[in-house]
Formats: structure tokens, C-alpha cells, sequence
């Protein structure tokens, strides 16, 4: 299973698959398939970062919201920067730009219904789409 790239496989994710998407500092974070529809993949980010793929562990994933501090600032009319390990409880991608990540698979877990509520959201406001061009 380690060895699928997403990438280069012309086959449709899963929901449930977990894939380790490396990051531009050389470490790793996972995201889960959350849901496939024709015109959207579905994931969730976390916010872990591994420092290689033997690392990656898809028993223990976190999402880091932005927290109070953040907000705050927010509210303040301050522009508080992103913290670089942010996790994304729902994200719905173009499926041809997650074609073209470069993703590999290397797990897969049942979705929890407690997982899918931004996706419930997304799909009752007819949302759009994140393209990875």
C-alpha cells in the first residue's frame, strides 16, 4: 500500500484512504478522504508533520484550529499569520488537481460521521471547489 502514489494512478481515491503529503520543508502531514463525488474530492488536512514517511502514524491524527489568539487579533482588525501547521476539518478538491498531487497512500480508516459535518455543510450550500494548479 505504501507504494501507490496517487499521482501517477489513474485509479479514483476512497473514501477513508489517508495519504502523507510531503511539504516543502521535507516533513510529511496526512489527509484523509472524507468523500468522492463527481466534481469534488473531499479531504480533511492534519495538522501533524512527520519527519518521514516510517514516522507517519494515522492512529493519532490532530486538527490545530486557530485558535483564541488568532481570533482575537481577527477581531481587532490585527492580520494574524496562518500557524504553517493548521489542520483543515473539510477541504473539497478539484479531483484533477488531487490527481496531481503527489500523494502516497498509506492507510485507511473508516470516515466518522463526527467527520463529515463541514462536508454536510459544503454540500447543502452548493459549495465550490479548490483547484491544485
Amino acid at each position: 500500500m505504501l507504494d501507490r502514489l496517487f499521482g501517477s494512478n489513474k485509479g479514483k481515491p476512497l473514501a477513508g484512504e489517508i495519504y502523507a503529503s510531503r511539504e516543502a520543508d521535507g516533513s510529511y502531514r496526512i489527509l484523509k478522504v472524507l468523500a468522492v463525488d463527481p466534481d469534488a474530492i473531499s479531504v480533511r488536512m492534519y495538522s501533524n508533520r512527520f519527519p518521514d514517511l516510517a514516522s507517519v502514524d494515522i492512529n493519532r491524527p490532530e486538527l490545530v484550529g486557530l485558535g483564541a489568539d488568532f481570533m482575537e487579533r481577527r477581531a481587532r482588525g490585527e492580520s494574524p499569520a496562518v500557524p504553517p501547521n493548521l489542520g483543515i476539518g473539510h477541504m473539497p478538491l478539484d479531483p484533477r488537481g488531487f490527481g496531481r498531487m503527489a500523494l502516497t497512500l498509506v492507510g485507511s480508516r473508516s470516515v466518522d460521521d463526527s467527520e463529515l459535518e463541514g462536508y454536510r455543510y459544503w454540500r447543502h450550500d452548493q459549495g465550490g471547489v479548490l483547484d491544485q494548479e
